[in-house]
């Protein structure tokens, strides 16, 4: 999964550097969201299992790191990241958390049917990169952060 978000990153940023060599200007997650909602119908279609929200953080992060080098004296631009490098996802719905256990719900390609079909996977996650209580994590958001060798 954090393979596939490293992706996604990187295609952005490639759009975003296009769009700041051509204009002088970055395009910004407004433009950039319904551009990720063609992508999902027509080519990246391999992306969809992915929720929505996480694909759209990952946006949302390009956006604020553009604003800052844009803003910020120092500051550089943004990079492209390695597979491998990318080591956090944002889950707003879809999870459960139980017992040192992540539990994700997406959608996963299902041959025989050809279609997109639910699952739901278990990973493992240390509860210090959450906090000190896991139970007192709102039900409806959480930010999870996985080590790398959890989501492969």
């Amino acid at each position: 999964m954090l393979d596939d978000l490293c992706d996604v990153h990187n295609h952005f940023l490639k759009l975003e550097n296009r769009y700041y060599r051509i204009y002088g200007k970055y395009a910004g997650r407004f433009r950039l969201q319904p551009h990720l909602t063609k992508l999902l119908k027509r080519t990246k279609k391999h992306w969809a299992w992915i929720p929505r929200d996480t694909l759209d953080a990952v946006i949302i992060r390009l956006h604020i790191a553009w604003q800052r080098f844009l803003k910020i004296k120092g500051t550089g631009k943004p990079k492209f990241k390695r597979k491998g490098r990318y080591r956090s996802a944002k889950f707003q719905s879809g999870y459960k958390l139980d017992d040192g256990r992540l539990r994700l719900s997406f959608k996963q390609w299902n041959e025989p049917l050809s279609r997109l079909k639910f699952s739901k996977r278990w990973f493992p996650f240390t509860s210090t990169a959450l906090g000190k209580e896991t139970s007192a994590i709102s039900k409806s958001f959480a930010m999870v952060l996985v080590g790398i060798g959890c989501m492969s």
